[in-house]
Protein backbone atom coordinates (compact mmCIF):
# COMPACT_ATOMS: atom_id res chain seq x y z
CA UNK A 1 0.00 0.00 0.00
CA UNK A 2 1.54 3.46 -0.59
CA UNK A 3 1.92 6.15 1.74
CA UNK A 4 -0.66 8.45 2.12
CA UNK A 5 0.40 11.72 0.84
CA UNK A 6 -0.03 15.14 3.22
CA UNK A 7 -1.06 18.33 1.97
CA UNK A 8 1.51 20.54 3.23
CA UNK A 9 0.97 24.47 4.15
CA UNK A 10 4.26 26.30 3.86
CA UNK A 11 4.90 29.28 6.14
CA UNK A 12 8.65 31.26 4.65
CA UNK A 13 10.28 34.33 5.38
CA UNK A 14 11.91 35.72 2.83
CA UNK A 15 13.17 33.73 -0.39
CA UNK A 16 15.36 30.92 1.06
CA UNK A 17 17.04 28.86 -1.85
CA UNK A 18 14.80 30.68 -4.40
CA UNK A 19 11.34 29.01 -2.45
CA UNK A 20 12.74 25.60 -3.33
CA UNK A 21 10.51 24.09 -0.84
CA UNK A 22 7.09 25.17 -1.80
CA UNK A 23 8.05 24.85 -5.66
CA UNK A 24 9.15 21.03 -5.07
CA UNK A 25 5.99 20.67 -2.83
CA UNK A 26 3.76 21.69 -5.43
CA UNK A 27 5.59 19.86 -8.23
CA UNK A 28 4.93 16.57 -6.28
CA UNK A 29 1.04 17.81 -5.99
CA UNK A 30 1.72 18.12 -2.04
CA UNK A 31 1.20 22.03 -1.56
CA UNK A 32 -1.88 22.90 0.37
CA UNK A 33 -1.01 26.96 0.43
CA UNK A 34 2.31 29.39 0.45
CA UNK A 35 2.84 31.95 2.95
CA UNK A 36 5.41 34.42 2.95
CA UNK A 37 5.93 38.12 3.38
CA UNK A 38 7.58 39.95 0.75
CA UNK A 39 6.75 38.48 -2.84
CA UNK A 40 6.70 40.10 -6.50
CA UNK A 41 4.76 36.70 -8.36
CA UNK A 42 2.03 37.07 -10.65
CA UNK A 43 -0.72 38.94 -9.16
CA UNK A 44 0.88 40.33 -6.47
CA UNK A 45 0.72 43.95 -5.18
CA UNK A 46 3.77 44.07 -4.38
CA UNK A 47 5.11 42.90 -8.34
CA UNK A 48 2.21 45.23 -9.21
CA UNK A 49 4.12 48.04 -8.29
CA UNK A 50 7.43 47.29 -9.09
CA UNK A 51 6.57 46.42 -12.79
CA UNK A 52 4.09 49.63 -12.93
CA UNK A 53 6.50 52.01 -11.32
CA UNK A 54 9.99 51.05 -13.05
CA UNK A 55 12.09 54.32 -11.69
CA UNK A 56 11.74 52.73 -8.92
CA UNK A 57 14.30 49.86 -9.75
CA UNK A 58 16.94 52.20 -9.78
CA UNK A 59 17.60 51.13 -5.76
CA UNK A 60 19.11 47.56 -5.63
CA UNK A 61 17.34 46.59 -3.38
CA UNK A 62 14.22 46.99 -4.69
CA UNK A 63 15.12 45.58 -7.89
CA UNK A 64 16.32 42.28 -6.09
CA UNK A 65 12.51 41.89 -4.96
CA UNK A 66 11.73 41.50 -8.12
CA UNK A 67 13.26 38.12 -8.19
CA UNK A 68 11.24 37.01 -5.57
CA UNK A 69 8.89 35.20 -7.22
CA UNK A 70 8.21 31.64 -7.87
CA UNK A 71 6.66 28.47 -9.99
CA UNK A 72 3.37 28.59 -7.91
CA UNK A 73 -0.06 29.06 -8.56
CA UNK A 74 -1.46 32.47 -7.79
CA UNK A 75 -4.14 31.37 -5.97
CA UNK A 76 -1.76 29.15 -3.24
CA UNK A 77 0.26 32.24 -2.06
CA UNK A 78 -0.03 34.40 0.12
CA UNK A 79 1.91 37.45 0.53
CA UNK A 80 1.71 39.80 3.72
CA UNK A 81 4.09 42.20 1.85
CA UNK A 82 3.44 44.75 4.69
CA UNK A 83 6.33 42.92 6.86
CA UNK A 84 8.38 44.43 4.10
CA UNK A 85 8.39 48.04 5.38
CA UNK A 86 10.15 47.09 8.80
CA UNK A 87 12.95 46.15 6.93
CA UNK A 88 13.23 49.03 4.56
CA UNK A 89 13.36 51.25 7.48
CA UNK A 90 15.70 49.16 9.92
CA UNK A 91 19.05 50.57 10.34
CA UNK A 92 20.92 48.52 13.39
CA UNK A 93 22.98 49.50 15.99
CA UNK A 94 23.96 46.25 17.45
CA UNK A 95 23.13 43.00 17.47
CA UNK A 96 20.39 42.91 19.93
CA UNK A 97 18.43 45.19 18.05
CA UNK A 98 18.42 43.15 15.17
CA UNK A 99 17.57 39.97 16.85
CA UNK A 100 14.46 41.89 18.36
CA UNK A 101 13.12 42.94 15.08
CA UNK A 102 13.46 39.68 13.38
CA UNK A 103 11.71 38.09 16.33
CA UNK A 104 8.69 40.66 15.89
CA UNK A 105 8.53 40.26 12.05
CA UNK A 106 8.69 36.95 12.86
CA UNK A 107 5.57 36.96 15.35
CA UNK A 108 3.49 39.32 13.09
CA UNK A 109 4.17 37.11 10.37
CA UNK A 110 3.05 33.75 12.39
CA UNK A 111 -0.16 35.90 13.40
CA UNK A 112 -0.87 37.10 10.52
CA UNK A 113 -0.67 33.41 8.52
CA UNK A 114 -3.21 32.39 11.35
CA UNK A 115 -5.79 35.21 10.81
CA UNK A 116 -5.78 33.62 7.53
CA UNK A 117 -6.07 29.61 8.16
CA UNK A 118 -4.31 27.11 6.90
CA UNK A 119 -6.57 26.54 3.61
CA UNK A 120 -7.26 23.32 4.82
CA UNK A 121 -3.25 21.54 5.31
CA UNK A 122 -2.83 18.53 7.03
CA UNK A 123 0.66 19.56 7.82
CA UNK A 124 2.62 22.83 8.57
CA UNK A 125 6.39 23.45 7.03
CA UNK A 126 8.11 26.21 8.64
CA UNK A 127 11.82 27.34 9.10
CA UNK A 128 13.81 27.45 12.19
CA UNK A 129 13.22 30.83 14.70
CA UNK A 130 9.86 31.74 12.88
CA UNK A 131 7.87 28.68 13.54
CA UNK A 132 6.73 28.61 17.48
CA UNK A 133 3.69 29.94 17.74
CA UNK A 134 2.79 28.28 14.16
CA UNK A 135 3.40 24.81 15.49
CA UNK A 136 0.94 25.54 18.74
CA UNK A 137 -1.45 26.34 16.21
CA UNK A 138 -1.02 23.66 14.07
CA UNK A 139 -1.08 21.01 16.56
CA UNK A 140 -4.40 22.58 18.28
CA UNK A 141 -5.62 21.51 14.69
CA UNK A 142 -4.35 18.12 14.33
CA UNK A 143 -1.37 19.08 11.69
CA UNK A 144 1.61 17.01 11.18
CA UNK A 145 4.40 19.85 11.76
CA UNK A 146 8.02 20.19 10.01
CA UNK A 147 10.48 22.33 10.75
CA UNK A 148 13.75 23.23 8.40
CA UNK A 149 16.75 24.01 10.72
CA UNK A 150 18.72 25.48 8.26
CA UNK A 151 22.00 25.96 10.49
CA UNK A 152 23.32 24.25 14.10
CA UNK A 153 21.51 24.98 16.98
CA UNK A 154 22.61 28.84 18.83
CA UNK A 155 23.82 27.06 21.85
CA UNK A 156 26.49 25.75 19.41
CA UNK A 157 27.04 28.76 17.59
CA UNK A 158 27.38 30.00 21.25
CA UNK A 159 30.43 28.31 22.30
CA UNK A 160 32.58 27.63 18.70
CA UNK A 161 32.24 31.76 18.01
CA UNK A 162 33.19 32.45 21.65
CA UNK A 163 36.16 30.58 21.05
CA UNK A 164 37.24 31.97 18.07
CA UNK A 165 37.18 35.14 19.69
CA UNK A 166 39.66 34.31 22.17
CA UNK A 167 42.04 32.40 19.97
CA UNK A 168 42.01 35.73 17.49
CA UNK A 169 41.75 38.61 19.91
CA UNK A 170 41.02 41.95 17.91
CA UNK A 171 40.85 40.43 14.56
CA UNK A 172 36.94 41.42 14.69
CA UNK A 173 34.27 43.24 16.60
CA UNK A 174 32.83 40.92 19.13
CA UNK A 175 29.34 40.69 17.06
CA UNK A 176 27.25 39.58 20.37
CA UNK A 177 27.31 38.75 23.71
CA UNK A 178 26.21 35.40 24.63
CA UNK A 179 22.92 36.79 26.74
CA UNK A 180 22.07 37.89 23.17
CA UNK A 181 21.30 34.93 22.06
CA UNK A 182 18.72 34.05 24.95
CA UNK A 183 15.52 35.20 22.78
CA UNK A 184 16.34 33.15 20.10
CA UNK A 185 17.56 29.89 21.99
CA UNK A 186 14.10 30.23 24.10
CA UNK A 187 12.66 30.04 20.48
CA UNK A 188 14.49 27.15 19.40
CA UNK A 189 13.67 25.33 22.27
CA UNK A 190 9.91 25.62 21.61
CA UNK A 191 10.23 24.43 18.24
CA UNK A 192 11.83 21.44 18.63
CA UNK A 193 9.22 20.23 21.18
CA UNK A 194 6.48 21.38 18.83
CA UNK A 195 7.95 19.80 15.60
CA UNK A 196 7.49 16.36 14.80
CA UNK A 197 9.85 16.27 12.23
CA UNK A 198 12.98 18.67 12.09
CA UNK A 199 14.93 18.37 8.95
CA UNK A 200 18.61 19.05 9.18
CA UNK A 201 20.61 19.99 6.08
CA UNK A 202 23.99 18.06 7.16
CA UNK A 203 25.46 16.16 10.02
CA UNK A 204 26.93 18.90 11.73
CA UNK A 205 23.49 20.47 12.07
CA UNK A 206 21.71 17.42 13.25
CA UNK A 207 24.52 16.57 15.87
CA UNK A 208 23.75 19.92 17.30
CA UNK A 209 20.32 19.35 17.62
CA UNK A 210 20.94 16.07 19.71
CA UNK A 211 22.92 18.03 21.68
CA UNK A 212 19.89 20.01 22.47
CA UNK A 213 18.32 17.56 24.00
CA UNK A 214 16.38 16.16 20.61
CA UNK A 215 15.49 13.10 19.83
CA UNK A 216 16.91 11.28 17.38
CA UNK A 217 13.77 10.04 15.85
CA UNK A 218 12.50 13.27 15.23
CA UNK A 219 15.80 13.91 12.93
CA UNK A 220 16.11 13.49 9.37
CA UNK A 221 19.24 14.37 7.48
CA UNK A 222 18.54 16.37 4.17
CA UNK A 223 21.12 18.17 1.97
CA UNK A 224 19.85 20.75 -0.35
CA UNK A 225 20.67 21.14 -4.05
CA UNK A 226 21.89 23.49 -6.53
CA UNK A 227 21.40 23.00 -10.33
CA UNK A 228 24.39 24.17 -12.64
CA UNK A 229 22.40 23.77 -15.57
CA UNK A 230 19.52 26.47 -14.04
CA UNK A 231 20.14 29.40 -16.88
CA UNK A 232 20.70 31.67 -13.80
CA UNK A 233 23.43 29.33 -13.45
CA UNK A 234 24.86 28.71 -16.40
CA UNK A 235 28.34 30.26 -15.74
CA UNK A 236 28.85 27.79 -13.08
CA UNK A 237 29.36 25.24 -15.58
CA UNK A 238 33.50 24.36 -15.94
CA UNK A 239 35.10 21.54 -17.79
CA UNK A 240 39.00 20.46 -16.60
CA UNK A 241 40.80 22.36 -14.57
CA UNK A 242 44.02 23.45 -15.81
CA UNK A 243 47.36 24.43 -14.46
CA UNK A 244 48.27 27.78 -15.83
CA UNK A 245 51.59 29.90 -14.93
CA UNK A 246 49.96 31.27 -12.20
CA UNK A 247 50.61 27.73 -10.11
CA UNK A 248 47.36 26.12 -8.28
CA UNK A 249 44.43 28.93 -8.33
CA UNK A 250 42.55 29.05 -4.57
CA UNK A 251 39.22 30.30 -4.14
CA UNK A 252 37.33 30.75 -0.81
CA UNK A 253 34.27 32.61 -1.13
CA UNK A 254 32.00 33.81 2.00
CA UNK A 255 32.39 36.47 4.64
CA UNK A 256 36.06 36.81 4.94
CA UNK A 257 36.24 36.63 8.71
CA UNK A 258 36.41 34.34 12.07
CA UNK A 259 33.78 32.41 11.50
CA UNK A 260 34.45 30.54 7.82
CA UNK A 261 38.29 29.91 9.64
CA UNK A 262 39.71 32.15 7.28
CA UNK A 263 42.94 33.03 9.52
CA UNK A 264 44.00 29.33 8.95
CA UNK A 265 43.89 29.48 5.82
CA UNK A 266 45.76 32.65 5.63
CA UNK A 267 48.59 30.49 7.89
CA UNK A 268 48.30 28.12 5.33
CA UNK A 269 49.23 29.88 2.74
CA UNK A 270 51.96 31.63 4.35
CA UNK A 271 53.75 28.33 4.92
CA UNK A 272 53.28 27.21 1.10
CA UNK A 273 54.34 30.61 -0.18
CA UNK A 274 57.24 29.04 -1.75
CA UNK A 275 55.27 26.72 -4.32
CA UNK A 276 53.46 28.54 -7.21
CA UNK A 277 50.01 29.71 -5.89
CA UNK A 278 47.07 32.35 -6.12
CA UNK A 279 44.04 32.69 -3.51
CA UNK A 280 41.59 35.04 -4.26
CA UNK A 281 38.99 35.72 -1.20
CA UNK A 282 35.79 36.83 -2.38
CA UNK A 283 33.13 38.45 0.23
CA UNK A 284 32.80 41.02 2.35
CA UNK A 285 35.36 41.31 5.03
CA UNK A 286 34.61 41.27 9.17
CA UNK A 287 37.98 40.82 9.84
CA UNK A 288 39.55 44.26 10.36
CA UNK A 289 42.16 45.20 7.48
CA UNK A 290 45.00 45.75 9.76
CA UNK A 291 45.14 42.32 10.24
CA UNK A 292 45.01 41.04 6.77
CA UNK A 293 48.12 43.44 5.68
CA UNK A 294 51.03 40.97 6.20
CA UNK A 295 49.31 38.78 3.76
CA UNK A 296 48.73 40.23 1.35
CA UNK A 297 51.55 38.72 -0.58
CA UNK A 298 49.97 35.55 -0.29
CA UNK A 299 46.22 36.30 -0.70
CA UNK A 300 44.00 38.52 -2.69
CA UNK A 301 40.60 40.30 -1.41
CA UNK A 302 38.39 40.93 -3.91
CA UNK A 303 35.63 42.35 -1.64
CA UNK A 304 31.75 41.79 -1.99
CA UNK A 305 30.64 40.97 -5.74
CA UNK A 306 27.61 40.30 -7.38
CA UNK A 307 26.28 36.97 -8.66
CA UNK A 308 27.27 37.10 -12.38
CA UNK A 309 31.08 37.75 -10.89
CA UNK A 310 30.99 35.25 -8.24
CA UNK A 311 30.41 32.52 -11.61
CA UNK A 312 33.70 34.10 -12.92
CA UNK A 313 35.36 33.49 -9.88
CA UNK A 314 34.83 29.80 -9.92
CA UNK A 315 35.88 29.59 -13.83
CA UNK A 316 38.93 31.06 -12.79
CA UNK A 317 40.00 28.59 -9.86
CA UNK A 318 41.66 25.05 -9.42
CA UNK A 319 40.76 24.95 -5.74
CA UNK A 320 37.58 25.92 -3.61
CA UNK A 321 39.19 25.80 0.50
CA UNK A 322 36.00 26.76 2.95
CA UNK A 323 37.52 26.27 6.71
CA UNK A 324 34.35 27.06 8.23
CA UNK A 325 33.92 27.01 11.91
CA UNK A 326 30.42 26.92 11.75
CA UNK A 327 27.96 26.13 9.21
CA UNK A 328 24.23 24.81 8.35
CA UNK A 329 25.33 23.31 4.87
CA UNK A 330 27.32 25.59 2.86
CA UNK A 331 25.64 26.64 -0.21
CA UNK A 332 29.16 27.92 -2.08
CA UNK A 333 30.55 24.19 -1.88
CA UNK A 334 27.51 22.87 -4.10
CA UNK A 335 28.22 25.85 -6.52
CA UNK A 336 32.46 24.83 -6.06
CA UNK A 337 31.23 21.09 -6.97
CA UNK A 338 28.76 21.74 -9.82
CA UNK A 339 32.31 24.05 -11.37
CA UNK A 340 34.30 20.79 -11.36
CA UNK A 341 36.37 22.02 -8.16
CA UNK A 342 37.87 20.02 -5.89
CA UNK A 343 36.98 21.34 -2.47
CA UNK A 344 38.89 21.07 0.85
CA UNK A 345 36.84 21.79 4.10
CA UNK A 346 35.61 21.10 7.53
CA UNK A 347 33.27 18.62 8.56
CA UNK A 348 31.75 22.16 10.42
CA UNK A 349 30.60 23.11 6.95
CA UNK A 350 28.21 20.63 6.41
CA UNK A 351 28.89 19.94 2.89
CA UNK A 352 28.19 16.50 0.97
CA UNK A 353 32.01 16.64 -0.18
CA UNK A 354 33.49 12.75 0.46
CA UNK A 355 36.78 12.80 2.16
CA UNK A 356 39.52 12.12 -0.25
CA UNK A 357 36.92 11.88 -3.31
CA UNK A 358 35.57 15.31 -4.53
CA UNK A 359 38.60 16.43 -2.21
CA UNK A 360 39.81 16.93 1.51
CA UNK A 361 37.53 17.24 4.77
CA UNK A 362 40.02 18.95 7.74
CA UNK A 363 39.78 20.00 11.42
CA UNK A 364 38.73 23.11 11.87
CA UNK A 365 41.16 25.41 13.08
CA UNK A 366 44.04 23.54 11.70
CA UNK A 367 46.28 25.34 9.31
CA UNK A 368 48.64 22.32 9.03
CA UNK A 369 46.36 19.92 7.40
CA UNK A 370 45.03 22.58 5.28
CA UNK A 371 48.61 23.40 3.93
CA UNK A 372 49.25 19.57 3.25
CA UNK A 373 46.24 19.08 1.49
CA UNK A 374 46.46 22.44 -0.61
CA UNK A 375 50.53 21.31 -1.94
CA UNK A 376 48.71 17.55 -2.07
CA UNK A 377 46.48 19.03 -4.97
CA UNK A 378 49.37 21.23 -6.35
CA UNK A 379 51.80 18.92 -6.93
CA UNK A 380 49.84 15.92 -8.17
CA UNK A 381 47.96 17.08 -10.99
CA UNK A 382 46.30 13.69 -12.05
CA UNK A 383 44.83 13.49 -8.14
CA UNK A 384 43.69 17.11 -9.08
CA UNK A 385 42.21 16.06 -12.27
CA UNK A 386 40.60 12.83 -10.97
CA UNK A 387 39.24 14.96 -7.47
CA UNK A 388 37.68 17.65 -10.35
CA UNK A 389 36.03 14.57 -12.33
CA UNK A 390 34.32 13.37 -9.57
CA UNK A 391 33.43 16.50 -7.90
CA UNK A 392 31.10 17.43 -11.42
CA UNK A 393 29.35 13.87 -10.61
CA UNK A 394 28.78 14.57 -7.21
CA UNK A 395 27.34 17.87 -8.15
CA UNK A 396 24.33 15.82 -9.98
CA UNK A 397 23.71 13.83 -7.12
CA UNK A 398 22.86 16.86 -5.20
CA UNK A 399 20.53 18.26 -8.02
CA UNK A 400 17.68 20.66 -7.48
CA UNK A 401 15.79 17.86 -9.22
CA UNK A 402 17.19 15.33 -6.53
CA UNK A 403 16.81 17.86 -3.69
CA UNK A 404 12.97 17.35 -4.48
CA UNK A 405 12.76 13.93 -4.56
CA UNK A 406 14.80 13.56 -0.84
CA UNK A 407 12.62 16.15 0.57
CA UNK A 408 9.62 14.57 -0.97
CA UNK A 409 10.51 11.31 0.39
CA UNK A 410 11.13 12.86 4.07
CA UNK A 411 8.57 13.75 4.55
CA UNK A 412 6.11 10.94 4.03
CA UNK A 413 7.93 9.07 5.39
CA UNK A 414 7.72 10.33 8.63
CA UNK A 415 4.12 11.26 8.05
CA UNK A 416 3.51 7.60 7.30
CA UNK A 417 5.78 6.38 10.25
CA UNK A 418 4.24 8.38 13.37
CA UNK A 419 0.86 7.49 12.07
CA UNK A 420 -0.70 10.60 10.95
Amino acid sequence: MAERLPQIAVAQLGSRRDYDVPVVLEQAGLLAHFFTDAYAGPGSWLGSVLTGFTPLLRWRGLKRLTERTAAIPSAKVTAFNRLLLPLLRAQYSSIPEQIGQHLRIADSFQRAVQRHGLEGAEALYCFDTAAAELFDYGRSQGLFCILEQCCPTRRSEIALLEENHRLWPGWEETPYHAGDLAPIIAREDREFVGADLILAPSQFVADSLKAAGVPPGKIAILPYGHDARNPGNRAFLKGEAEAGNEGLKILFVGGVGLRKGVPYLLQALQKLSPLPLRARFVGGLTIKKGYLQPYTGVAEFCGQVSRTEVAHFYQWADVFVLPSIYEGSAGVIYEALAAGLPVITTPNAGSVVQDGVEGFIVPIRDSEALSQRIEQLARDRDLHRWMSQNALKRARDFSRARYGQRLVAAITSAYGATGW
